[in-house]
């Protein structure tokens, strides 16, 4: 594991390396990539040991020439999700019943999302 990572901070999608004000101090842009992965907590064993050696098979891909960074996030962030969910509820369901199942279970899912109950994980590269 490399100990030596610079500093970086995020601009317009890329990730930025280095002071970029001296001359004499090398700067590296690189993009980052969001990958949405299932919830891993019911998963089988099997499946957790064949998911972490696939991501060291690919570090040691990577050979001595190129630097990754991943980053594990968490959040219950499904706003654009449910906010779609709703609109397609008002475009679809001509039918009171269906749309009165639809809405409750977008206030069902809206109310844990705010109460952060729901959970996602995001994985950047």
């Amino acid at each position: 594991m490399a100990t030596d990572c610079p500093n970086g901070f995020f601009r317009n999608g890329l990730l930025v390396y280095g002071q970029g004000l001296d001359p004499f101090v090398p700067v590296w842009v690189s993009k980052g990539f969001r990958v949405e992965c299932p919830d891993r907590a019911n998963a089988s064993d099997q499946f957790n040991i064949d998911f972490h050696a696939q991501v060291r098979r690919l570090l040691h891909m990577l050979g001595g020439q190129y630097r990754m960074q991943l980053c594990w996030s968490v959040d219950s962030n499904y706003q654009d999700e449910l906010v779609e969910y709703a609109r397609e509820t008002e475009r679809d369901c001509p039918d009171a019943y269906p749309r009165q199942i639809r809405t409750a279970t977008f206030l069902k899912f809206h109310d844990a999302m705010e109460r952060r109950e729901l959970r996602r994980e995001h994985l950047y590269l």
